[in-house]
């Protein structure tokens, strides 16, 4: 029963650290997602050489 009784302290965010922080976390969403498709890309293209070229190459 103790559970239900329980209450929770929501706690404020350091508005100096937020500030100080913004820049990069809005960067870091930016980028990341399109650096990864551009390396799934890459990896893809580099495989498909790889599989293909050397067959192409014989005759």
């Amino acid at each position: 029963m103790a559970l239900r009784t329980r209450n929770y302290q929501l706690r404020m965010l350091d508005r100096e650290k937020l500030a100080n922080d913004i820049v990069f976390w809005q960067w870091l969403n930016l980028l990341a997602p399109v650096l990864f498709l551009v390396l799934i890309g890459l990896v893809f293209t580099l495989w498909r050489k790889m599989k293909y070229g050397r067959e192409a190459s014989r005759d």
